[in-house]
């Protein structure tokens, strides 16, 4: 795989470790929208319809309030997300209207000319679901002929309840995903096994390491390092490699099983204009469903393609952290259209990063300690600046802690106090430059505080002030109602985030040093760099 994706820019450092897995999804609109100056806020509600509780927000500004659930607004045609929701029924209007749409059909019974029957147009192998009286008790096989679907439904007809079975033709072409918003393709991905690249000198145990690092980085979803246990052995000995085998330059070498979970790939840009107007076609097939998602099959070489379904309800984490590729704006296209007013409004990437504390928003709600919660407003001023101070001291910790918070409060800082251990501290902050530079300069002036240092600082920074001791598992913890017991897992819980933030921020900042050092010797080792030489000596002689 390639081991550097395009991530999005504004997200990198910025999303808190709450907000990793499914809730990517709801954190990534609504940070958008609050990067913009637009208004957030969150609610507990409770549906009568579905017998629970659920988190809605709400983005808005002087003008209109948009309600949203997941990245879903409430705009979105609900009789629509209905309708798509049933697959057969889509494809038979999809067919309706001359799109091509994947051929299925239902049967209950094993006959084989009643099989040949309904699948004499269908692209073999065909997959068959098993229509059981439990989504749990589903279970989905690929077979390559009629008399194999004849001979698996009558097996199947002697030990299991079942309302039917489910043929679909095509079953082992590639699965496409487009997102489109607001007539608009705003990306493409498909799924592949993962892999890794060889380059003729490293094993690849070395090179799936490498690979483990940007997996671990990933926000949307959480264990994806990949073990080199027994599990991968097996997989690579059916390619007839060892662990320890160095794979030739450009060689693909798979790395999970065809049946386990595979990677994300951004295959955005191998569409035309001409085919990408085809899947807002059929988007716009269902007046009402401004987003959407179109799985569908293609044939790169005859632009033919199939529609498999519509997802009403998509999840965007797959277009935000491709393995592969290039991220897509999701977040960006949906705040345009439901705010084209802010359209355009977007921090560089020289402003400093401020992300909300999703953690209170989930723990306040979700435990129904509160109803209603205001993000603040961004802080984005033109001076700001972002900076890293780390020193040493053997200062009373207690004493040190109320020093550095009232300057926080007293400077409108936003950022963190950390202890790394008994005698090293970091602080990050966000504040006017000539603040930070003040703050720095009273820092010397305290004789219980060695060894000072300053840097720039290029990563999320949470707004409001945190403490975080990183060397032991009790941070501090504000709510005393709870139980003792209780307080000491959530603590646990809390200091193993914290850790593996500030691990996550290093590993970022080790990134990008190693980057620049590459950029570096790629210009020593450049044409340019030696023809030049000769006068880079000459002006040294004369001190220039």
């Amino acid at each position: 795989m390639n081991n550097n994706p395009y991530w999005l820019s504004e997200l990198e450092g910025a999303v808190p470790e709450a907000a990793y897995g499914i809730s990517i999804n709801v954190y990534t609109i609504a940070f958008e929208a609050w990067r913009r100056g637009l208004s957030v806020s969150f609610e507990n509600v409770y549906s009568k319809s579905r017998g629970r509780h659920f988190i809605r927000y709400i983005i808005g500004n002087r003008q209109k309030n948009v309600k949203f659930t997941h990245n879903r607004s409430e705009l979105v045609s609900q009789k629509a997300v209905r309708t798509v929701a049933n697959k057969i029924a889509t494809r038979k209007i999809l067919a309706g209207k001359d799109i091509p749409a994947v051929r299925s059909g239902i049967v209950n019974t094993a006959d084989l000319d009643a099989i040949k029957n309904i699948t004499s147009d269908f692209n073999y192998p065909v997959k068959i679901t098993e229509l059981a009286s439990s989504s749990k008790n589903k279970r989905t096989v690929t077979k390559g002929s009629p008399e194999e679907v004849s001979k698996f439904i009558a097996k199947q007809k002697k030990n299991a309840k079942y309302k039917g079975f489910l043929l679909e033709e095509s079953a082992e072409e590639t699965h496409y995903y487009a997102y489109i918003v607001d007539d608009k393709v705003i990306g493409v991905y498909k799924k592949e096994t993962p892999y890794i690249t060889g380059d003729g000198s490293r094993s690849i145990n070395e090179l799936l390491k490498e690979s483990n690092i940007v997996r671990s980085r990933v926000p949307s979803i959480s264990n994806l390092e990949i073990s080199a246990d027994e599990k991968l052995e097996n997989v690579l000995k059916k390619q007839n490699y060892k662990i320890d085998s160095v794979p030739g330059s450009g060689e693909k070498v798979a790395i999970k099983s065809e049946t386990e979970s595979k990677d994300p790939v951004d295959v955005s840009d191998i569409f035309s204009e001409e085919m990408k107007d085809n899947l807002v076609n059929v988007i716009g097939v269902f007046p009402g469903l401004i987003q959407g998602e179109v799985e569908f099959h293609y044939d790169q070489d005859t632009e033919d393609y199939s529609v498999l379904s519509i997802n009403g309800r998509p999840g965007i984490r797959n277009y935000l952290y491709p393995m592969q590729g290039k991220a897509s704006p999701v977040p960006k296209a949906i705040i345009d259209y439901y705010f084209p007013e802010t359209k355009g409004k977007y921090l560089n990437d020289k402003t400093p990063k401020f992300y909300f504390d999703y953690e209170s928003v989930n723990d306040g709600l979700r435990n129904n300690r509160l109803s209603r919660i205001l993000i603040p407003k961004h802080r984005y001023e033109p001076n700001l600046v972002s900076k890293s101070i780390k020193f040493q001291s053997k200062y009373e910790l207690k004493k040190l802690k109320k020093m550095i918070k009232d300057n926080f409060i007293r400077l409108k800082f936003d950022g963190e106090f950390n202890v790394l251990d008994d005698s090293l501290f970091e602080l990050t902050i966000v504040g006017n430059y000539q603040d930070v530079a003040y703050f720095y300069d009273y820092l010397q002036t305290k004789k219980y505080l060695n060894d000072i240092s300053t840097a720039d600082y290029d990563s999320g920074v949470g707004i409001g002030y945190s403490f975080n001791d990183l060397r032991s598992s009790e941070p501090e913890t504000s709510d005393k109602m709870l139980k003792k017991t209780d307080i000491a897992k959530a603590d646990k819980e809390k200091s193993s985030r914290q850790i593996r933030q500030y691990k996550k921020k290093i590993c970022q900042r080790n990134d990008r040093i190693t980057a620049l050092e590459q950029e570096i010797e790629n210009l020593k080792n450049s044409k340019s760099w030696k023809v030049t030489e000769p006068v880079r000596k000459i002006r040294s002689k004369f001190g220039r």
